[in-house]
C-alpha cells in the first residue's frame, strides 16, 4: 500500500447544549464549592495529590491550587486560563474571579431567559461596576507605614495555609515592607524589577526568626572540598570583578557542536574544547577577574586552576540565582564560549563577598550597597507551609510594587462587594425604558436577569463568614453579627465593619445582608420601607487606617472584569467538539 494514502484517523465527541450537561453540570458545582470553600481568611484548606501518588500540596491560594487540579471539561479549562492569566498579571484576587465567575454562570443557567440577553445585562452591570468603583476608591500615602502595613496585612492575613498567629503577621508584614523600601528603584529609574528580593526557605524554625539580609545569598554545596575555597584573606571589602556565564563549562556546551576541527594525530576534540576553557581562564586571570560565577557545572580541573590563581569559583547558581547576581553586580551574562574577546566588557563590580552562617548553613554573602537587592530568610516549623509563605511574600510584594504606579484601594473584608450590591440594586431599581428596549427585554427580564449579577457578588461576600451578614441601608458596608439573637440588638452599636473603615450607625434601618436581594422588583424603595442610599464622593471616600482591610483598585477592576467577560463567554457555549487521535 502507497503510504501517501495512508492518513491518520480521528475520532471526534460532539456535544450540544453544554451547559445543560448534567455532567457538566455537577463538574462547574463542584468547581464552584472548591473555590467557595477556600475563599476569605475564614476559607478551608485543600491537599492536592496525583492519582497515582507523589507529592502532597497543601494550599488555599489559587495559584497552587489550580495548576495542580486535574481539569478536564473544556468549558473548566476555560475559566482556569482567564484566572491564571489574570494571576500572571496581578499575583492576586484568583480566587475572586473563580467564585465570582462561576457563581455567575451557575445563576444564569438557572433563569428561563435567554442566555445571550443575561451576557448583555452582565455586560451592562460590568459598566455600572467601573461607574461605582471611580467614587469608592480610598487613596494610600505610600509615606504612611500604618497605611503600608494595613495593604500587606490585607494580603497576608487571608492565607490560612501560612499558619500565621497574629505576631507572625506584624513580624512578616515589617519584613516586606523593609525589603520592598529597601529595593526601590534609584530616582532616576523607571524599571522595576523582579528580581530585586530573593527569598530563601528554611524549615524546622519558628516564624518569629525571619529576617532580612542585605544582598543575595547562595548557599554552599555539602560537597565542597576545602581546597576549593580560596584562603580567608581573598574575603575582603573593595572592588571585586566578578564574570557571571550561563552555559557550562565542563565541556558539554553546545557551542561546538556544528563545529567542524581539524585535528592531529592523537589529538582529539575534546582536547580542543578543553583548550578553549583553558584560554578563557588564562582570560580571566589576565583581566585581574576576582568571582567567576556559573549557573551550570564547571570542570574540575578548570576549577583547581582557577583557584589556584586566587579567583574564586562558584557552579551550579541556577537561574533565579544568576539572575539575582547580575542584577546586582550589573555583571552581563556570558553565553557562548566565543565571546572571551569581548569578555572584558561584560565583567560586573561587587563591594563586598564572605561567608555568612544562617541556622546552621553557610552561604556565599554577595554585598553591593549600591543595588537594591536584598535577600528575606523565611522561617517556619512545618516544611509544607514554606512555599504558601514564600507565595504570599512575592504577592505582597507585587502589590506595593503596584501602588507605586496607581496608589489607590478599595474596602475589603466583604465590604466592597456589600457597597456595591448597594449601587447596583439603586441603579436596577432606576433603569429606564430605553436602555432596555436596546438589548430587546422588557425591564422585568433586565431585573430577574440583574437578580443573578447581584445575588452572585452577596456570595462572594458573605463566603466564609463566621456568623451572621448585616449591612445598613444608609452606609452599605458589611458587619458580622456572632449569633443570630443579636441580630435586632444594640450589641453592633459602635462596632466597626468588616474592612475596619466604618463605625456602625444605629440610626440607618438594618438587615440582613443575604435576604436583601428581592427589593430589585419594587417601583422604589420606599415601598418597603427602606431609607434609599445615596452615593456620591462625599459619602464614599474614607480614610485608611492601620487596622483596615482592603482590597488593591487595579487587582478588584481587572477581577471584575475577568470573572464578567469569560463567565460571559462560557454562557454563549452552545456546541463542544473533542478530537482524539
Amino acid at each position: 500500500m502507497n503510504k501517501s494514502n495512508i492518513s491518520k484517523s480521528f475520532s471526534s465527541n460532539f456535544e450540544s447544549s453544554v451547559l445543560n450537561n448534567e455532567d457538566n453540570w455537577l463538574a462547574l458545582q463542584t468547581f464552584r464549592n472548591l473555590i467557595k470553600s477556600c475563599y476569605g481568611p475564614n476559607g478551608h484548606l485543600k491537599t492536592v495529590q496525583h492519582h497515582s501518588g507523589g507529592q502532597v500540596t497543601l494550599t488555599s491560594s489559587s495559584y497552587n491550587l489550580l495548576r495542580n487540579l486535574p481539569i478536564k471539561r473544556a468549558f473548566l479549562r476555560l475559566l482556569v486560563t482567564a484566572v491564571t492569566e489574570h494571576l500572571r498579571l496581578f499575583s492576586d484576587g484568583g480566587l475572586f474571579v473563580a467564585l465570582f465567575a462561576s457563581e455567575l454562570i451557575s445563576l444564569s443557567c438557572f433563569t428561563d431567559l435567554p442566555r445571550i440577553l443575561c451576557c448583555d445585562v452582565n455586560s451592562i452591570l460590568l459598566s455600572w461596576c467601573k461607574e461605582f468603583m471611580s467614587i469608592c476608591k480610598i487613596p494610600v500615602d505610600i509615606s504612611s507605614m500604618d497605611q503600608m502595613m494595613a495593604v500587606v496585612r490585607s494580603v497576608i492575613s487571608t492565607k490560612p495555609a501560612c499558619s500565621f498567629s497574629q505576631t507572625d503577621i506584624l513580624q512578616i508584614s515589617s519584613l516586606i515592607i523593609q525589603a520592598f523600601l529597601k529595593t526601590l528603584p534609584p530616582a532616576d529609574s523607571h524599571k522595576l524589577m523582579d528580581q530585586f528580593v530573593q527569598y530563601i526557605e528554611v524549615g524546622g524554625y519558628d516564624t518569629a526568626n525571619s529576617q532580612i539580609v542585605d544582598g543575595v545569598l547562595f548557599q554552599l554545596p555539602n560537597d565542597l572540598q576545602e581546597d576549593f575555597l580560596p584562603p580567608e584573606e581573598s574575603f575582603h571589602s573593595g572592588s571585586l570583578k566578578i564574570a557571571l556565564f550561563k552555559i557550562s563549562l565542563a565541556g558539554d556546551t553546545d557551542d561546538f557542536v556544528n563545529t567542524v576541527y581539524e585535528v592531529t594525530e592523537g589529538l582529539s576534540p575534546m582536547d580542543v574544547v578543553t583548550q578553549k576553557l583553558f584560554d578563557i581562564a588564562n582570560k580571566l586571570i589576565e583581566d585581574s577577574v576576582d568571582v567567576l560565577a556559573c549557573q551550570k557545572v564547571i570542570h574540575p580541573s578548570l576549577k583547581k586552576f582557577l583557584t589556584k590563581n586566587r579567583i574564586l569559583v562558584i557552579d551550579r547558581l541556577s537561574v533565579v540565582n544568576i539572575g539575582a547576581i547580575e542584577t546586582l553586580t550589573g555583571a552581563q551574562c556570558i553565553s557562548s564560549l566565543h565571546w572571551s574577546d569581548r569578555m572584558e566588557g561584560m565583567y560586573g563590580r561587587l563591594e563586598k563577598l564572605e561567608r555568612a552562617s544562617y541556622f546552621k548553613k553557610s552561604y556565599y554573602h554577595f554585598v553591593n550597597t549600591a543595588t537594591p537587592v536584598c535577600t528575606l530568610i523565611l522561617c517556619s516549623i512545618l516544611q509544607e507551609t514554606l512555599t504558601e509563605i514564600k507565595s504570599v511574600c512575592m504577592v505582597a510584594q507585587n502589590v506595593l510594587r503596584s501602588l507605586l504606579v496607581n496608589p489607590v484601594v478599595l474596602p475589603g473584608a466583604g465590604c466592597f462587594e456589600a457597597l456595591l450590591t448597594a449601587y447596583l440594586k439603586q441603579k436596577v431599581l432606576n433603569v429606564e425604558n430605553a436602555l432596555c428596549s436596546n438589548i430587546g427585554c422588557s425591564i422585568y427580564q433586565f431585573k430577574l436577569t440583574a437578580k443573578n449579577f447581584i445575588v452572585a457578588l452577596q456570595t462572594v461576600a458573605i463566603s466564609n463568614q463566621n456568623g451572621y451578614p448585616v449591612t445598613n441601608i444608609g452606609q452599605s458596608h458589611l458587619w458580622i453579627v456572632p449569633d443570630q439573637h443579636k441580630l435586632d440588638s444594640d450589641w453592633i452599636v459602635d462596632r466597626v465593619c468588616n474592612c475596619g473603615l466604618c463605625t456602625f450607625d444605629s440610626s440607618q434601618k438594618t438587615v440582613e445582608l443575604k435576604n436583601t436581594n428581592m427589593e430589585l422588583f419594587s417601583e422604589t424603595s420606599e415601598v418597603r420601607g427602606e431609607i434609599k442610599t445615596s452615593f456620591d464622593t462625599k459619602t464614599i471616600v474614607l480614610k485608611l487606617n492601620k487596622d483596615a482591610v482592603i482590597d488593591q483598585y487595579d487587582i478588584k477592576m481587572n477581577g471584575l472584569n475577568i470573572a464578567v467577560e469569560t463567565g460571559n463567554l462560557i454562557l454563549r457555549i452552545n456546541h463542544a467538539f473533542s478530537i482524539s487521535e
